[in-house]
């Protein structure tokens, strides 16, 4: 990790900005730099690469398995943290989640042991990681919760907003397939709602991209 990578980290996460000169250099010596292609497992129940992850490049996917589907958890874009790929700092062995790579990324990644010695000198970091750690969580609750209560339109709505989020715009390249292995809906039930969507004027459809309308596009218009 070079150190206007570390720069960069701080810039995004000033708790790093109080860790004294020695423990700064020893982040960017210990950290390593890999590239992993799209769909490569980096957690699940039988390993982890026990590391914390920042997302340099790409994008990060977390999922559960309900019978043979995948449900999507949450998403890690780039400029991100993951702390959930390291069990022994999040202390989440008991979920049962997996998280994959979305797309090609390029990660930077701390061994967890080497964070948990700093928390130890810096207790701030452990209610930092703690959270971080909220934060997903409170993310795969909801999507649990939301499994068992909306109903297929409610999940695809609910989807297109989350992604917006994700993307930081209302357009977004995902396909009717990313949805249906996301929300674990057949895709001839997605592209059957997506085309009511389309006709209420909620989205527009093209070929691999959604956007998605907001009230005030259509009232401008």
């Amino acid at each position: 990790m070079e150190k206007s990578d570390i720069d960069d980290l701080i810039t995004r996460y000033p708790i790093l900005s109080t860790f004294e000169e020695p423990d700064v250099t020893r982040i960017i010596d210990e950290s390593r730099i890999a590239r992993f292609s799209k769909g490569t497992i980096l957690r699940d129940r039988k390993e982890s690469v026990d590391s914390v992850v920042f997302v340099k490049e790409g994008m990060l996917r977390a999922y559960t398995n309900d019978g043979d589907k995948q449900m999507l958890l949450f998403y890690v874009p780039e400029g991100q943290l993951s702390v959930m790929t390291a069990p022994r700092i999040c202390q989440s062995q008991a979920i049962d989640y997996h998280i994959e790579t979305a797309t090609d990324c390029l990660l930077y990644m701390l061994q967890d042991e080497v964070l948990m010695e700093l928390e130890r000198k810096y207790p701030l970091l452990r209610n930092f990681i703690d959270s971080r750690l909220a934060m997903r969580l409170d993310r795969l609750f909801i999507e649990l919760d939301g499994m068992m209560r909306q109903s297929q339109s409610e999940q695809i709505e609910n989807y297109l907003d989350y992604m917006s989020q994700i993307f930081k715009s209302d357009i977004f390249p995902i396909k009717h397939t990313d949805i249906a292995k996301d929300l674990g809906i057949r895709r001839e039930s997605v592209s059957r709602i997506l085309d009511r969507m389309q006709e209420e004027g909620k989205v527009e459809i093209s070929r691999g991209s959604i956007r998605l309308v907001r009230r005030n596009d259509t009232q401008g218009a």
